[in-house]
């Protein structure tokens, strides 16, 4: 899949998100759905060791994806001292994690990556081109 078409996924995925909650009864206002800067990352600045990817998030993140434009296989993790990751990714891949898709419009739902969160990246292969991603999108 191509860089393109993620894009539009998570297009197509805001939409749905504004459409979807914008009229429910009880709900004083539309819920909103931003962006936050994308994170990337360059193979040259990938290795063994986790390396930062970006900044923390700074805002709680409702959808987070994960795209490895590179040839070799990566592992992201919150934690630079987990040897084994939380999420493999294989070259030229990703993976989206949707956490708050079955929102509860009727209470307070806050299934969400925290805010301030730091993701970290490593190799499995090494690779010699492409970067990787991270997308994540936020309520307001």
């Amino acid at each position: 899949m191509t860089l393109k078409k993620l894009g539009d996924i998570i297009n197509i995925y805001i939409y749905t998100i504004i459409l979807c909650h914008a009229d429910k009864p009880g709900r004083n206002k539309m819920a909103r759905a931003n962006l936050e800067a994308l994170r990337t990352l360059a193979f040259g600045g990938i290795s063994a060791a986790y390396a930062a990817v970006g900044t923390a998030a700074a805002n709680p993140a409702r959808l987070i994806c994960f795209t490895n434009n590179t040839e070799g296989d990566v592992i992201f993790s919150r934690d630079s001292a987990l040897s084994d990751g939380e999420v493999i990714v294989p070259a030229g891949s990703f993976k989206l994690f949707d956490i708050q898709s079955n929102l509860n419009v009727n209470k307070e739902d806050r299934f969400v990556f925290d805010q301030g969160t730091q993701w970290y990246v490593k190799q499995v292969e090494a690779p010699v081109s492409g970067s990787v991603y991270i997308e994540m999108l936020y309520g307001v």
